[in-house]
């Protein structure tokens, strides 16, 4: 009985130090509890219930911007830039239908899926032999053969590449061309505006 009293007493203390002292020491140990929960469990097991292997995205640049100040817009944006567009076939209808259609900013975080058959349309997170992975749209899926589906559908093999292109860029950039499945780190479902912002100013000062 005393072992299981001075155990409980224990957690007890444990917990008013984590949670309800003020000094300088509990306020340090709590953020470091916090941050090992949140890198050990709670990253994780998103990624495995999400199926890939970063969840979420802090968007570090304005490529896929539509210069907005929180909530992106459409309508505006594709008055802008229809006529790039259209040029390859995409349409103003079209377009109303892609997920996260008035793009994100920087500083946004995005939640990411694992999904071995992204679409026309869906933004992808990529590697691309940069520091960073890229988030992109995808305006054109390809076969081995070199032809074109603006679908993604009928698909006759797994040589798939993928062509992407920014939302804020004028046109396409290099890395944007040839994308392979075993790149595509997942595809962007949700977006949760500037919270991303405390990670880039810490990694501002730290770099």
């Amino acid at each position: 009985m005393t072992d299981k009293k001075g155990n409980s007493n224990l957690l007890k203390k444990s917990w008013n130090f984590l949670w309800h002292d003020e000094s300088l020491a509990g306020w340090v140990v709590s953020l470091v509890v916090i941050f090992l929960f949140i890198k050990f469990i709670f990253f994780p097991g998103l990624s495995l219930l999400l199926g890939t292997k970063l969840p979420l995205v802090v968007v570090e640049s304005s490529s896929m911007s539509h210069n907005a100040f929180i909530f992106g817009e459409f309508d505006g944006w594709w008055l802008k830039n229809h006529a790039w567009y259209e040029s390859k076939n995409i349409t103003r209808s079209e377009a109303r239908k892609w997920v996260l259609k008035s793009g994100f900013e920087k500083g946004d975080i995005i939640l990411l899926i694992g999904d071995e058959t992204p679409k026309a349309g869906d933004i992808i997170v990529f590697e691309a032999g940069q520091r960073h992975p890229i988030i992109h749209r995808i305006v054109e899926i390809n076969n081995a053969r070199g032809e074109s589906s603006e679908s993604g559908e009928n698909r006759e093999n797994t040589l798939i590449t993928y062509t992407t292109k920014g939302d804020g860029n004028p046109d396409h950039i290099s890395l944007d061309y040839n994308i392979k499945d075993e790149q595509v780190i997942g595809r962007a479902v949700l977006k949760i505006p500037k919270l991303g912002w405390v990670k880039l100013l810490f990694s501002g000062i730290f770099d």
